[in-house]
Order: C-alpha cells, then sequence, then structure tokens
C-alpha cells in the first residue's frame, strides 16, 4: 500500500523514504522549538544582564537554523532533492503558520 502511494508521488525507492522521513522530522522539530520558544518567551529564566524571557527566547532559532542545516545535509548525501527543497517550506509552516506566531 505505502509503496503504490509512494510510486504514484514519484518518491519511490530510498529516496522517497528518505524523503518523507526528513520532511515529517522538520515539521515535528519545528513545531517543538515553536513551543520551547513560547514557553522560554513566557517563563524563560533571567540573571542580571542575560535573560531568555521576552525578547531573549529569539535566541532558539539558532537551534532551527542547525537544524534546518542537519536535515538538509542529510537529505543531500541520499540524493533526496524533493526534501532538500522542501525542507525550509516545511520547517516555515511548522514552525509559524501552523500554531500561529504568537
Amino acid at each position: 500500500m505505502t509503496h503504490s502511494i509512494l510510486s504514484r508521488l514519484g518518491l519511490s525507492g530510498k529516496s522517497g523514504r528518505i524523503t518523507l522521513l526528513m520532511l515529517v522530522i522538520m515539521l515535528l522539530i519545528a513545531i517543538l522549538l515553536h513551543f520551547l520558544t513560547l514557553v522560554l518567551r513566557d517563563h524563560g529564566p533571567s540573571f542580571g544582564y542575560f535573560a531568555l524571557n521576552g525578547n531573549g527566547a529569539i535566541i532558539v532559532l539558532v537551534l532551527d537554523l542547525i537544524a534546518l542545516l542537519i536535515c538538509e545535509v542529510i537529505c543531500v548525501r541520499n540524493r533526496a532533492w524533493l526534501a532538500v527543497g522542501l525542507l525550509p517550506f516545511v520547517w516555515f509552516v511548522g514552525r509559524f503558520i501552523l500554531f500561529g506566531s504568537a
């Protein structure tokens, strides 16, 4: 069943499985980091001049960049070119659209 769906989408073989796996993983990472940013924004620690609450939670975007680059490298190594193009879009959807950009 899964194989026929993948072949209809042109995603048969190893690169197709890698593409779907990386897109799902990137979506989950983006959603997780979205909620981490919200928690840090509202309840983050602050020590003197150093604070992760409020606008300091923007530092989580560095983790987004690292996760995106790691997923992109895995996709390039496995020649999953469709995933290379779609990963930034999936990241954006998971990070800002699904649960709002609050």
